[in-house]
């Protein structure tokens, strides 16, 4: 799971879905979005941009 900096926002991949990203809102507890992937994802950096 990874947080971008100081907001609500997180990314998240599980070991089930190892090919599925999750942007979510974690203090509401709702999925913002989820992207699918031909390959596992082994790392998830956020920024500002």
């Amino acid at each position: 799971m990874e947080r971008l900096f100081s907001s609500s926002l997180t990314a998240l991949v599980s070991n089930q879905a190892p090919r599925k990203l999750k942007v979510c809102h974690f203090k509401k507890g709702t999925e913002i979005c989820s992207y699918s992937f031909a390959n596992t994802i082994l790392a998830v950096k956020l920024n500002r941009l």
